[in-house]
């Protein structure tokens, strides 16, 4: 029922008509004790969580935390967990399961319009674009970015459906039908249980997280595009955040969990509500009117008319929103604005945004003097204890001081090489020199980090001066130039029919109908009665 598109609720709601029970007990007198029929939503959701109903089993989904207090945790990778594949009959296979997780973890939020398709422009004037829903998770950056690049003639493989663990073990469990036998005891000696074993570089390797392919392949592309777009844009000039006003501008302001846009918008399309098409590859978005046809889930409500007055509301859309923060690779704590300007499309006009060069609106919220000291010295205490539990070495050369004050945030850059001072080494932190940063001085998180524990550099700001607006609450760091900020670049990109597709990794399955599942819900009814 679920995989055909029927909601939690509408399960619920069968199961009570048809008066299933939850469960059954039977005990070894033979007495049976006979669950409630009082189905919920959640009860629904939470057998959709249990892996043994496809025959397999996660052990150690929970640990003791405390074994004489007997305090059980949820296991967030504190201990290892351990998979295994047919362990026991099913009674659904294994590809309805994930299949059904997949969707379970697309509908946060409720999300009662059933299973989407990304909608993709593969040739025209919108070439590469792609129609965005705001809140269907069901949809990351990487399903947005392979359907852009398909339009561009770039296909990437398909999602698996499984997890990597359990396709390993299904990988497993066909080469080695036979089950080995393994030496379950052996005596250690105390050196080496307390000694770690040293790994190999290729062993090492396997635990470095590799750059997705839709990155890459992105990269590439943007590349090209930055290439062409300089040449004809050579004349970019430098901007100046003391000369620059977003008042007019047509603005469009990015969170994570939504956008809003400037008045100005309003006066180029006229409507309430809107449609957004986004292209990873030229890095820009498109904000038209919406097409007939389109679903109100797929637009985005941008006015809202109180006693005959209209003014413009933040439109949540946290789905698309993630989405474009990790294709662009945004940092999630920030806002991002970006400046539009009117384009003519021929089915009317439009508003395109660039991606590329963003304004950045970074929150800081300055400590006090007093909890900076008591921050800094609690972090001296977690330092010592690292560098005591794992032999690391003990330092009061200058370099590892600077070191040490490029981690204000209060992380320790790696527990095996943990860095530990005395008070006296580090007591005057009030300022650091820039030239020891290179280009890092430019980057929001380091001035972020310098402002929120009131370290000034020995140079003073002045470094920033027409990169960087203060405000009251943080601060905006502009971009150093307009360069690349012309995004539709290709020139066979407006020739020919529009031609859209729809992509996307719902495709790739075939979904049964709602009909075939209450003729298939009738016929067990009448087996049963």
């Amino acid at each position: 029922m679920y995989l055909a598109g029927f909601t939690p609720e509408e399960i619920a709601d069968k199961l009570i008509e048809l008066g299933r029970k939850k469960h059954s007990h039977y005990y070894a007198d033979g007495r049976i004790k006979e669950g409630a029929v009082d189905w919920t939503s959640d009860s629904v959701l939470n057998i959709f969580d249990n892996e043994k109903r496809c025959g397999d089993v996660l052990a150690q989904k929970t640990y003791t935390f405390d074994c004489i207090e007997h305090i059980v945790r949820k296991n967030n990778r504190n201990v290892p967990q351990y998979y295994g594949v047919d362990q026991h009959p099913a009674i659904i296979s294994r590809k309805e399961f994930y299949l059904a997780q997949k969707i379970k973890h697309s509908n946060k939020g409720g999300w009662k319009n059933g299973i989407q398709t990304i909608r993709t422009y593969m040739s025209g004037e919108l070439k590469g674009y792609v129609k965005a829903i705001p809140g269907w998770f069901g949809f990351d950056a990487s399903d947005y970015a392979a359907a852009s690049l398909k339009a561009y003639g770039v296909e990437l493989p398909e999602k698996p459906l499984y997890p990597e663990y359990v396709t390993c073990e299904v990988e497993r469990n066909k080469e080695n039908e036979e089950v080995e036998e393994y030496e379950h005891y052996y005596e250690v000696s105390a050196e080496e249980f307390n000694s770690e074993p040293e790994i190999t570089e290729d062993e090492y390797n396997k635990f470095i997280e590799k750059e997705p392919e839709y990155v890459t392949r992105l990269k590439e592309l943007q590349k090209k595009d930055c290439d062409v777009n300089s040449e004809a844009n050579s004349a970019s000039r430098q901007i100046r955040a003391w000369q620059f006003s977003l008042k007019e501008k047509l603005v469009l302001t990015f969170d994570k969990n939504g956008m809003s846009f400037s008045r100005s918008n309003h006066s180029i399309l006229r409507d309430d509500e809107v449609e957004m098409l986004y292209n990873p590859v030229s890095e820009s978005v498109i904000i038209c009117e919406r097409s007939e046809g389109s679903e109100a889930f797929e637009s985005l409500k941008w006015t809202k008319t109180v006693d005959g007055k209209c003014s413009m509301v933040r439109c949540p859309a946290a789905a698309i929103c993630s989405a474009i923060y990790k294709c662009q690779n945004w940092d999630r704590k920030n806002k991002y604005i970006v400046l539009g300007r009117k384009i003519k499309l021929k089915e009317g006009v439009a508003i395109e945004y660039s991606l590329r060069t963003p304004i950045i609106r970074v929150k800081v919220k300055e400590e006090s003097e007093d909890s900076f000291k008591k921050q800094k010295k609690d972090r001296l205490e977690i330092a010592r204890e690292e560098a005591k539990n794992t032999g690391s070495f003990y330092s009061e050369n200058e370099d590892d001081i600077k070191k040490y004050a490029t981690y204000i945030d209060g992380k320790i850059d790696n527990k095996s090489r943990a860095i530990y001072f005395t008070e006296d080494s580090v007591h005057n932190l009030s300022s650091v020199s820039i030239a020891d940063y290179d280009e890092d001085k430019y980057k929001p998180e380091f001035i972020k980090a310098m402002r929120e524990k009131k370290i000034t550099p020995k140079e003073g700001w002045d470094y920033l001066d027409g990169k960087i607006k203060w405000t009251p609450y943080g601060f905006e760091l502009f971009p150093t130039d307009t360069a690349c900020d012309c995004p539709r670049i290709y020139k066979d990109q407006e020739q020919g029919k529009s031609i859209i597709m729809n992509l996307g990794w719902t495709t790739q399955y075939q979904f049964p109908s709602k009909q075939s599942v209450l003729e298939e819900i009738e016929l067990l009814r009448k087996r049963t009665s």
